[in-house]
């Protein structure tokens, strides 16, 4: 997390604004799919990338990992990501889908 402190905070002495990602649609980075596989790792059913949106603990751990992000004190300028001017917009997702249910509907 040192290098994303150390990006923000060049970032801010660039007067550059930022969109922070939480997680990709795809295996990028782990993706949707690592939150799957680790609920998969504690006992949990689950069948496609698609359960990111409904199993309850998949969804936990989507919930911790925003919460541990938006909190977090960076290093460098010693202000906390949710309170950082520099951060514009927080993206829930990249490029989200959802491929079980091509309805749309809620």
């Amino acid at each position: 997390m040192v290098g994303l402190d150390f990006a923000i905070a060049e970032a801010k002495r660039l007067g550059i604004k930022m969109i922070i990602t939480f997680v990709n649609n795809y295996s990028d980075f782990g993706g949707r799919k690592q939150y799957v596989e680790w609920a998969k790792s504690q006992g949990q059913v689950a069948n496609s990338e698609d359960d990111f949106y409904t199993n309850p603990l998949v969804k936990q751990f989507f919930k911790n990992h925003v919460k541990t992000m938006v909190d977090r004190v960076n290093t460098f300028t010693k202000i906390a990501y949710k309170d950082e001017p520099t951060i514009m917009a927080w993206e829930l997702m990249n490029e989200p889908q959802c491929k079980a249910d091509p309805s749309g509907k809620p």
